[in-house]
């Protein structure tokens, strides 16, 4: 799995390298992911989770741009009939995404690929780490979103971002269960305007 990971990063840094730098933002930003659980059979607890990422905006035309991203994203779960345990899943998140901006106003929207690397159970104070046999190394889906951007001179922009995602895979291999994670994300960071 860690030359997955190692093949991924290498080619986020690839991409950003081969555009000129006048059509490039790089952008970093954190907040958190709203985690709203979709399982079969159980009514699930939303639960509050940190969410990291960095962008890559590549200028197209007018007011297009395409963006990059690569990120650290965590859902969480309970279910009602047993809330004192929670189940906690750690991805790495990559997108892909069409971003309009108009003005100091954007919409965007795109595909995310999110790569498993840990997962533990929590009751009350203890942490059970995740079989590598309970969560599916992989998951997809699609988000949308609204932000704004205002600039703080001298090339650097501060971003305020709200998405919404949707799971499109079980993030769990149980023929019991099925559990897809939505989400809203609610992001602040800055913009560096090459």
């Amino acid at each position: 799995m860690l030359k997955l990971k190692s093949k991924i990063a290498l080619i986020i840094i690839l991409l950003t390298g081969t555009i000129y730098s006048q059509n490039l933002a790089i952008g970093l930003s954190g907040g958190i992911n709203y985690s709203i659980p979709k399982i079969t059979e159980f009514e699930a607890q939303k639960e509050i989770c940190p969410l990291i990422k960095l962008t890559s905006d590549f200028y197209l035309s007018k007011n297009f741009y395409l963006q990059l991203g690569a990120g650290y994203v965590q859902h969480s779960y309970s279910i009602d009939i047993f809330p004192d345990i929670n189940l906690t899943f750690n991805y790495i998140d990559v997108s892909l995404a069409a971003k309009y901006k108009y003005k100091n106003f954007f919409v965007i929207a795109g595909s995310m690929i999110d790569i498993y690397i840990n997962g533990a159970t929590h009751i009350n104070n203890y942490s059970i780490n995740f079989d590598k046999t309970f969560s599916e190394s992989l998951l997809y889906g699609l988000f949308g979103g609204i932000g704004f951007e205002l600039s703080l001179g001298r090339n650097f922009n501060l971003l305020l971002q709200s998405d919404y995602t949707v799971g499109l895979k079980d993030a769990t291999k149980s023929d019991d269960i099925e559990v897809k994670f939505n989400g809203i994300n609610f992001l602040a960071g800055l913009n560096y305007n090459f």
